[in-house]
């Protein structure tokens, strides 16, 4: 689904910005969180399976996330919240605020 449009009704992605660049999209069905950077044009794509550990990091506003590899978003605390929320515990091994 491209920004700015609406998910189908029987869809089950969910929109989520993510600071002022990035736009994070979350299919439950294919158990795959979508971040894309409308700056950039880039587009990273993560299964969230049970493996993903993700923290807030306060000192610097980012949201990391990782299982394989790892990637950070600037975005604000409320927002990482409401994406680890829901993403859900089944698919997100831990999620904290450090620093």
């Amino acid at each position: 689904m491209r920004r700015g449009k609406k998910p189908r009704k029987d869809s089950a992605a969910v929109d989520f910005p993510l600071g002022r660049l990035v736009h994070a999209e979350l299919d439950r069905e294919q158990s795959l969180l979508s971040l894309s950077c409308s700056v950039s044009g880039m587009t990273v794509r993560m299964l969230i399976n049970g493996d993903v550990e993700a923290g807030y990091d306060t000192s610097d506003g980012t949201l990391g996330l990782g299982t394989w590899m790892g990637l950070e978003v600037v975005c604000s605390p409320e927002e990482a919240t409401r994406l680890a929320a829901a993403i859900g515990p089944a698919a997100l091994a831990s999620f904290r605020f450090i620093g």
